[in-house]
């Protein structure tokens, strides 16, 4: 009987043994795969071709990239622990490589500090969100001694009003539609004469066929500088995985042209505007190959300015070229708005 319950113990063991073998295998297995694809995910969305555009809501989106940080990160630490070698050199590669691209997009490795000089260029973008709140903007700027100033979003309806607003303020505006029978536009407010504007139109999906942003030339302190103002193409509603994929790829021919028309033309340049794209996404990657973003440069945080009540998105931006630096960026609340507001001091 002793005999029996022996052998009978002995073979539980090996099955339970064999069973835990399995378990243990299966786990890392798993565990190496998520891994794999944690390092793909990096990958992909620096790798050549337009057709990866279509993911980049998937795999470019800045929070998403934040959260693929953090759980590389806990992957490492459980390789480590567990003395799997091979695993812990893929982890540590993806975690440094995430590591890499935030501290590049996120400013947080300096203390911000106020800088005052005494002529610097005072810069402005909002997005209006068809508010009524664009006269209280227009005592803002006067206030704050804005140089210039980006709207999108502007209602069409009261345009006559705000030009006559501007006007006592000593502002000069120019204004354009974003797309044929759009209620709504963009607008460029500048404290210098405005010397010339067109609309730059690019292919569009979201309700029309072509998009445009605003361009104009402007005398500010008796130098000339050269404004954009735009809103890239949004995702539209109902916000469908085939409607991400179309606007990332529209948004991205979007900043193609509007970075195109930058380098036709050499001296001070301000690009601004949402673009409804976050620092980590591709589809703004050639206008950020040719200009400045200033918020990187006198920034600190994440800079969030989407949805206005919470600012977890950076999608709104002043990019500069031909300027000293940029300093004193800060985020703004704006009433009415779904979003916040970017300010930021310019040096010459």
């Amino acid at each position: 009987m002793y005999r029996i319950n022996l052998i009978n113990r002995n073979r539980s063991q090996r099955i339970h043994s064999s069973l835990g073998f399995r378990v243990s295998t299966f786990s890392r297995f798993t565990l190496l795969t998520i891994q794999f694809i944690l390092f793909l995910v990096l990958i992909l969305n620096y790798l050549p071709g337009t057709f990866l555009m279509s993911i980049e809501w998937l795999v470019g989106n800045q929070l998403i990239r934040i959260s693929l940080l953090i759980l590389s990160g806990i992957m490492a630490l459980h390789f480590a622990a567990g003395e799997h070698w091979k695993s812990l050199l893929l982890a540590e590669i993806t975690l440094v490589l995430f590591l890499t691209e935030f501290f590049l997009t996120t400013p947080i490795l300096k203390f911000r500090q106020d800088r005052f000089e005494e002529y610097p260029l005072r810069v402005l973008t909002v997005n209006n969100n068809r508010s009524a709140s664009f006269d209280t903007w227009i005592k803002y700027c006067v206030n704050n001694s804005i140089d210039i100033a980006g709207f999108q979003e502007i209602s069409e309806l009261r345009i006559d009003n705000y030009m006559n607003i501007a006007k006592e303020a000593g502002y000069y505006l120019r204004y354009i539609n974003d797309y044929p029978q759009a209620h709504t536009g963009v607008l460029i407010l500048s404290k210098g004469a405005i010397l010339e504007s067109k609309p730059l139109a690019a292919p569009s999906s979201y309700k029309s066929p072509l998009r445009s942003s605003l361009y104009v030339t402007t005398q500010i302190q008796n130098v000339t500088v050269n404004v954009i103002t735009g809103h890239l193409e949004p995702y539209g509603d109902p916000p469908v995985t085939a409607k991400f994929s179309v606007a990332s790829r529209m948004r991205y021919e979007q900043s193609k042209l509007l970075a195109e028309k930058v380098k036709e033309t050499e001296g001070y340049w301000l690009v601004l505007g949402d673009f409804n794209a976050t620092p980590t996404d591709r589809s703004i990657r050639p206008l950020k190959r040719v200009l400045k973003d200033t918020w990187s440069e006198g920034g600190f945080g994440f800079g969030g300015t989407w949805p206005g009540e919470l600012g977890i998105f950076r999608i709104d931006y002043i990019l500069q070229q031909g300027f000293h630096s940029a300093y004193n960026a800060r985020i703004i609340q704006a009433p009415g708005s779904d979003h916040r507001a970017y300010r930021v001091d310019i040096s010459w």
